[in-house]
């Protein structure tokens, strides 16, 4: 009789459970984010673009040779949702950074910022050091939920 009375006062219990789900998530919200990146009036192909946002997995997105781009958090289309800090380059070995979709976003900038680094040193870019810095950039963008505002065209220069 008690095993009885145990598994009827489970049952509610595994109920929830199905009910609910079984928890986590597949990350952080993503908003769908495109663009294109143009440096002195040319478009950029190749060029990695990197939207950093705060607690946030990184978003990273390659141009095209028309110079479009949209990017990907992990092996999810689209950015994290608030303020990013935005980082542009391009070199000869030009790419995504693989692995991303399995790691913490700690790791993840730091990642990015090593081969950022790996870089400066690995070539000459066309387009100037300062963007490939999200510290030096100085672009920024707000991602918001409405994916048909989440379009960004950057006019590099000199």
């Amino acid at each position: 009789m008690a095993v009885k009375n145990c598994m009827v006062r489970t049952i509610p219990a595994w109920f929830l459970i199905l009910l609910l789900g079984c928890g986590g998530s597949d990350g952080p919200q993503l908003a769908e984010c495109s663009g294109s990146v143009v440096f002195n009036g040319q478009a950029i192909s190749n060029a990695d673009v990197t939207f950093f946002v705060d607690k946030s997995p990184i978003a990273i997105g390659t141009t095209d040779s028309s110079g479009a781009f949209s990017l990907k958090t992990g092996s999810r289309s689209g950015a994290p949702l608030g303020k990013a800090k935005v980082s542009i380059s391009k070199s000869a070995e030009s790419g995504t950074v693989a692995g991303g979709a399995s790691m913490k976003p700690e790791e993840m900038q730091k990642m990015q910022m090593a081969a950022m680094s790996q870089k400066k040193t690995s070539g000459k870019s066309p387009i100037p050091s300062r963007y490939a810095d999200p510290k030096s950039s100085n672009l920024t963008v707000e991602v918001t939920a409405d994916a048909k505002k989440n379009v960004y065209d950057f006019q590099l220069v000199d």
